[in-house]
């Protein structure tokens, strides 16, 4: 027997035997000498002085505490262990449903759950926070030591079971499951922003009517993962990210993919429903596994867009094929997949050959005629630019700003072949874009077999807003017919276009969705201004320039101002999708679909406008790749020219006289020109090296001809250069004489292209020569607001170009 229990036996009154058990901290100090240190809230279940040095000795053979080896004994449970400290210690132990937690903490336990939780704050009301615990068992004798030490402790700490905190975690976590499914935005408090944000952005979608996880994930304040993740964790469902979608789903068309939040999919585990986190997926789902939590083997998250993926992936061949004939069945006599009829073929031959046969019967008069015929070309299609040269410009117009929430959705389609070393430039302006990331649809475009720049594209951070969509191997490869497969999955009701080389003033976007909100309803496109922002590397990139100065900068507006349609930039041309729609896009079929879409819009009653934003481009740097640029450019010219005049009479109606005639003299009569500076060339150079008979030879000795040519060459000469001249001091582009000087054989470079052009129009139409981009040192682009309208970048910074 104890000596202090044998001392309490004969005290008066005979205390109960049990009494040492019953006493807690009050115990003589005898008894606790008795028991090994530590030990002593074991008397408190029941035990005495043999049985806890019986269970320490055992404890010590196992390696165990004694707590450990009591609850693997069954001597005592958790509960029985936590009352004993409580009343060994005089804690406070708490009992009940669950605890009292914090808003942060029950976020905490929701998310992380109760194994292997031993210690949470929670509310003690008017007392203030308090640490509930629940010791381990292999460390209650460090708590007790602890506890003796700093008995201050005491007053900030109440003893729980671990139960109690796996019942507390599992309510916090229905609490917030019941709270999310009520007010779905809260999910993003549990991807990691707080309350107040992702209340106030759940507002904001509501008012803009954009849904408040989308919004979030384009604006960054979440990652479309992380919100997935998210999802996954609270509703106890696995996030898929390898999967592959069922037949179910080949009946939808590519304007259904993006809407598609729910969808039957097929993975390694079996058959799921994949869900995708939205404001009227998340309470559905939630509400669906509260009442059968067994549909949790049925059901996963997948993240934002990884449906729509693929869904393009799946049928992209399909939908490809359909894009590539969308204008050959719809309009066969619009697209230059249809080649020349026999009748047309016919014709062209017989017109060509009664021609011949008069000039032959005729040839003195003839030689005259077409010394008229080919001057009076020559002065038509340089009037315009004349006119254009002439012209005072006044203000450009201006537009009321709109606010974010006004701005239409805008869709930018890039797309891209071989493009590895412009990527970055590329990916850093368009994030420049001072648009909303919630109304911005960035397509980037590439082929499934271009595995260089699809590598690259996983290397970049690319922004929420831009999306890589895959090209499959079907049809002509070029530019428009990635653009063409691309528009169907389009959610702009404004869309553009640029090349890997663009880089574009941060506001265009901004300001160009002004302007169709202040204009009619049948403006149909606002073309931008491209110039080049390296033009002093050499001789050629400085007519390139001036070459795109005179268009953009003169010839282009004054054709706007005036009410006419124009052939349309290769880039930053902005387009209503409804106008879009109406002429079924890009002609896959046509290597310079701008040009040819400019006309099919003019046709169907769109108007067109220009703006002083400026997109900066690359010049090609050396005489091959600008040869092989201006060689495909000039054979969609011809495209253009002989789709849209197979039907001269129906051409007429459509655009009207004036459209008519400008059309002619713009494409046609353009190349005609072009054409004509090589005869006169080789006529100059064959009299030259007495080859040819003097002009006056031909002409039966009389002159006047002769003169009328040289002075429309002359005029031909002066008014182009007098449009460079005046759009080169707008772009603040130094312009030598020299220049001016050497602008024929500029000229002659181009005539030599047209006729490389009508070689590969009747061997390979549909062949794409790539320009290569990326070589040229260019410097970084201005930002809108240290810009002028028409500066180039360096102007803007070093007063020079």
């Amino acid at each position: 027997m104890h000596p202090a229990q044998a001392f309490l036996d004969r005290l008066p009154g005979r205390p109960p035997r049990n009494l040492l058990k019953t006493i807690g901290a009050d115990r003589p100090r005898a008894f606790d000498d008795a028991i090994p240190p530590g030990t002593g809230f074991l008397v408190h279940v029941g035990l005495g002085g043999a049985e806890i040095r019986a269970l320490a000795q055992r404890a010590r053979a196992f390696g165990l505490s004694v707590a450990e080896q009591a609850l693997a004994d069954g001597r005592l449970g958790e509960a029985a262990l936590t009352r004993a400290l409580s009343v060994h210690l005089s804690l406070p132990m708490l009992s009940g449903a669950s605890l009292p937690v914090p808003a942060a903490t029950k976020v905490f336990l929701a998310r992380a759950g109760a194994k292997g939780l031993r210690h949470l704050m929670i509310d003690g009301g008017p007392l203030g926070p308090r640490l509930a615990v629940a010791p381990p068992p292999a460390r209650i004798e460090r708590f007790i030591a602890l506890i003796r030490r700093h008995p201050e402790l005491g007053h900030r700490i109440v003893l729980v079971e671990t139960t109690l905190i796996a019942r507390t975690a599992a309510a916090c976590r229905a609490e917030i499951v019941a709270e999310v499914a009520e007010t779905p935005e809260l999910l993003l408090t549990w991807a990691g922003l707080s309350r107040p944000d992702a209340l106030a952005l759940g507002a904001e979608g509501r008012e803009v009517g954009i849904d408040p996880f989308v919004l979030a994930v384009r604006r960054g304040r979440v990652t479309a993962d992380r919100l997935a993740d998210a999802l996954a964790d609270l509703a106890g469902c696995p996030r898929l990210d390898r999967f592959m979608l069922t037949d179910a789903c080949d009946g939808l068309r590519p304007g259904d993919y993006r809407g598609q939040t729910i969808a039957r999919t097929t993975t390694r585990d079996g058959p799921r429903i994949a869900v995708v986190p939205r404001t009227e997926t998340v309470p559905r789902l939630l509400q669906m596994l509260t009442r059968d939590p067994g549909l949790v083997e049925k059901t996963a998250v997948v993240a934002e867009g990884t449906v729509e993926a693929r869904l393009r992936t799946r049928h992209a061949r399909r939908d490809c094929a359909e894009a590539v004939v969308l204008l050959a069945r719809g309009m066969p006599e619009l697209s230059a997949a249809r080649r020349m009829t026999t009748v047309e073929g016919g014709t062209f031959l017989a017109l060509a050959a009664v021609t011949s046969l008069v000039g032959a019967a005729i040839a003195p008069v003839a030689v005259v005629l077409a010394e008229i015929l080919s001057a009076g070309v020559i002065a038509a299609v340089t009037l315009p630019r004349l006119l254009a040269a002439v012209e005072r410009r006044g203000k450009p117009p201006t537009s009321a700003p709109l606010a974010d929430t006004d701005l239409p959705d805008y869709t930018v389609l890039v797309p891209l072949y071989r493009e590895k070393r412009t990527l970055p430039g590329l990916v850093a302006a368009l994030q420049a874009l001072d648009y909303p990331a919630e109304k911005l649809d960035i397509k980037l475009i590439v082929e499934v077999d271009d595995a260089t720049t699809r590598g690259r594209l996983t290397d970049l951070a690319l922004s929420p807003a831009m999306d890589v969509v895959a090209v499959p191997q079907l049809g002509p490869r070029t530019k428009p017919k990635a653009l063409a497969h691309a528009l169907a999955f389009a959610a702009g009701d404004l869309v553009t276009i640029f090349d890997a080389e663009d880089r574009p003033e941060p506001d265009q976007l901004r300001r160009v969705a002004e302007r169709f909100a202040d204009g009619p309803a049948g403006l149909g496109c606002i073309q931008a201004s491209l110039a080049i922002d390296h033009a002093g590397d050499n001789w050629l990139t400085r007519h390139f320039a001036l070459e795109y100065a005179a268009l953009f900068d003169g010839l282009m507006p004054w054709l706007a101002r005036r009410g006419f349609a124009f052939p349309l930039g290769g880039t930053s041309n902005h387009i209503r999708r409804e106008a879009l729609d109406a002429v079924r896009g890009w002609d896959p079929f046509n290597v310079t679909e701008d040009a040819d879409l400019g006309y099919r819009l003019a046709r169907q009653g769109w108007t067109m406008a220009t703006i002083a934003s400026t997109t900066w481009e690359e010049a090609p740097l050396t005489l091959p790749v600008w040869f092989r640029q201006r060689t495909r450019w000039y054979k969609g010219w011809l495209q253009t020219w002989l789709v849209h005049m197979r039907r001269p009479v129906r051409l007429y109606r459509e655009l009207g006289l004036a459209d008519f005639a400008m059309f002619q003299l713009l494409i046609g009569g353009g190349l005609a020109v072009l054409a004509l500076h090589l005869v006169l060339a080789a006529t100059l150079g064959g009299v030259a090296l007495g080859v040819v008979p003097p002009p006056d030879a031909f002409a039966g000795g009389r002159a006047t001809p002769l003169v009328l040519h040289g002075t429309i060459g002359l005029f031909g000469w002066l008014a182009p250069s007098l449009l460079i001249w005046r759009a080169a001091r707008r772009r603040r582009l130094k312009t030598p004489a020299r220049f001016f000087l050497t602008l024929p054989v500029y000229w002659l470079l181009m005539a030599a292209a047209l006729v490389a052009a009508i070689g590969d129009l009747i061997l390979r139409p549909l062949h794409w020569a790539k320009t290569e981009h990326g070589l040229a040192h260019r410097p970084p682009p201005p930002q809108s607001s240290e810009a002028e309208p028409g500066r180039s970048p360096s102007a803007a910074r070093q007063g020079r170009c």
